[in-house]
């Protein structure tokens, strides 16, 4: 009887341990899964802090779009085999796959972005030979450019674009500016203090192939072309520069470039 009452004993206690593990291990799982929550927000907001720069509203408050950025649109065409190596109206040997335009009036030298407007696909390109000689025609492409749009033949096009040199910025400001070029954001008139170059060259179309190379990473959205607001395109001594434009930070992704 005595072992009897005893396994009873244990028995009920047992039964009675047992809702406490119960409650006890729920606790556990919920602080578990809390904690599990809490680290994925942490993840999710470091990357909204790394893909989601505050980069657009450093510009938009620093730039002097209103005053210097010019725009239209019209029709484009394009050129290429009968004209490659060809002397252009500037003095340059016209080649067809590199990214250049013609256009009858702005400064040789003008960087322009162009956007197809039946499908939004961009470029951008250096003004070097005047064109078209058709009427009613905004500008003539390069082979390569007209194909990185999808624009051979005729295409409904709009040009974006600033008069390099003309305007003394740095001196009205007090302050260097330069103009910024993206394949994915509006041209920008901004200040250098928000500017941190990577890489530069005299050569327009090796930066903007290093531009096209990594513009499809989320976390380069925020990289331009980049060149001084003051600088006349037709100085020999122009340099093109890639740039980090917005919150400047170091990122292990720049070893990409």
């Amino acid at each position: 009887m005595g072992y009897s009452k005893l396994f009873k004993s244990r028995y009920s206690v047992l039964w009675l341990l047992i809702p406490l593990i119960a409650l006890v291990s729920i606790q556990f799982l919920g602080v578990a899964q809390g904690n599990i929550i809490e680290i994925d927000d942490e993840v999710k907001g470091q990357n909204v802090e790394k893909n989601e720069d505050d980069y657009k509203e450093i510009i938009s408050k620093t730039n002097l779009n209103a005053f210097y950025l010019f725009s239209t649109s019209g029709i484009s065409s394009h050129y290429a085999h009968k004209f490659h190596k060809r002397r252009t109206s500037s003095g340059e040997r016209f080649d067809m796959f590199e990214n250049t335009a013609a256009h009858r009036r702005l400064p040789f030298g003008t960087i322009l972005k162009v956007t197809n407007l039946s499908n939004g696909k961009a470029t951008l390109v250096r003004i070097n030979d005047r064109g078209p000689h058709i009427q009613r025609r905004l500008l003539d492409l390069s082979y390569a450019s007209a194909k990185e749009i999808e624009g051979l033949g005729l295409a409904k096009v709009k040009i974006e674009g600033f008069l390099r040199g003309k305007y003394n910025i740095s001196g009205k400001m007090s302050k260097k500016y330069y103009y910024a070029y993206s394949l994915i954001n509006e041209p920008a008139c901004i200040p250098v203090e928000i500017i941190s170059k990577i890489d530069s060259s005299e050569n327009f179309q090796d930066i903007y192939e290093k531009l096209k190379s990594i513009s499809n990473f989320p976390y380069n959205e925020n990289i331009f072309l980049v060149v001084d607001a003051d600088k006349d395109p037709a100085d020999a001594e122009t340099k093109y520069y890639l740039a980090r434009v917005g919150r400047i930070k170091q990122d292990k992704n720049l070893s990409r470039l």
